[in-house]
């Protein structure tokens, strides 16, 4: 849950934006799906990042701004304009 959280925070997610990430813990090794949607939900951007489950907010952080980098700024963008 703190990956997760961190992720949304360096979005800027909140209730009304298609945001999502989903962390699962193996053998003390985190990895952490995120996305972000266009509001039509055709465009998505996914990204994925692993490390030490210790370090879960450092990653949550790292994937959110994976995101924003692989387009998902650019459709959070779209989101503010509404």
């Amino acid at each position: 849950m703190r990956a997760e959280r961190a992720m949304n925070a360096r979005l800027g997610g909140n209730c009304t934006v298609p945001v999502a990430g989903h962390a699962l813990i193996v053998d003390d090794e985190l990895t952490l799906h995120g996305l972000v949607a266009a509001v039509d939900g055709k465009d998505i951007v996914r990204q994925t990042a692993s490390g030490p489950a210790v370090a879960a907010e450092q990653i949550g952080d790292e994937l959110g701004a994976q995101l924003l980098a692989a387009g998902g700024a650019r459709l959070l963008q779209t989101w503010q304009e509404r």
